[in-house]
């Protein structure tokens, strides 16, 4: 069945510029085209081109996709926690972005509208974790462009949020999101994946995720949205540990994203029988 295939990933190189040795100081939170090394006038069409040439000319089972991983804005105390909050602050369970997260994803949508001027493509397909901060950095970052916007009347498909898409799960409180019914009610511009129950099934008090367990997670939602899906341009809204296991399965070296950040690849995607995998 094709719903059970997995897939082999592989960063084409040369397209977008690598970061993998800077100091987090040293990275910035969008840089420059988004990272894109071709800075001339027509860098985003030659840069379509190239993509299109590549899926013309790709093997059977294999495509070749672009993915915009971007990392949630700043959240009330989004570190690990296991209370809800102190006697200054509310933090847990799921919240919500600061002021600066608020300015950092704003900070993203400028930057998308900009070299949208130079033919920058969209991603036709949008995912996100269905924790509140990163759906919100969502919602900003691509408001007027793919939401709230009149691109759903020419077929674009409305973002969705996947559970596995979440930060590492357990124990913080951070970490435990909303009732299916608060995110549907809170973010009506998001579709919410089938076979999402209303409580948070999956967080539990007293484990943590280990990175590999975490990493397979990644996986696994990668997995479902090739499964699932025939878009060359794609964005995932997530964290800094579910970004990091992304990163560990389409093999990148390690790399810090900035709060707020994003980073984008070239990827060659193998479909593999589920028999091999």
């Amino acid at each position: 069945m094709p719903s059970s295939d997995a897939f082999t990933y592989r960063i084409v190189p040369n397209y977008f510029f690598d970061d993998y040795d800077k100091g987090e100081t040293d990275i910035e939170q969008v840089p420059p085209r988004f990272g894109l090394i071709d800075s001339s006038p027509a860098r985003w069409n030659v840069f379509k081109a190239k993509i299109m040439d590549l899926n013309k000319t790709a093997p059977n089972e294999t495509t070749y996709r672009v993915l915009f991983l971007g990392r949630h804005g700043q959240g009330f105390r989004t570190h690990w926690a296991k209370l809800n909050g102190d006697k200054n602050m509310t933090w847990g369970p799921d919240p919500k972005l600061t002021e600066l997260g608020i300015q950092q994803a704003r900070a993203v949508n400028s930057a998308w509208n900009a070299e949208i001027k130079h033919d920058m493509p969209l991603p036709q397909s949008l995912y996100t974790s269905p924790l509140t901060r990163a759906v919100h950095t969502a919602l900003i970052t691509f408001d007027g462009l793919l939401i709230n916007s009149g691109n759903y009347a020419k077929g674009q498909k409305r973002p969705l949020i996947k559970e596995k898409l979440r930060e590492v799960n357990g124990v913080s409180t951070c970490d435990r999101r909303s009732p299916r019914s608060h995110i549907a009610n809170t973010f009506p511009q998001f579709d919410i994946e089938a076979n999402f129950t209303e409580e948070d099934e999956l967080w539990t008090a007293d484990h943590r995720e280990t990175e590999g367990e975490l990493a397979v997670r990644l996986r696994q939602a990668l997995d479902d949205i090739f499964n699932e899906d025939d878009a060359t341009y794609i964005s995932i809204t997530a964290h800094a540990g579910a970004i990091r296991a992304l990163l560990t399965v389409i093999e990148s070296p390690p790399r810090k994203v900035h709060t707020g950040g994003v980073v984008c690849f070239v990827l060659e995607v193998k479909r593999i029988s589920a028999n091999h995998a």
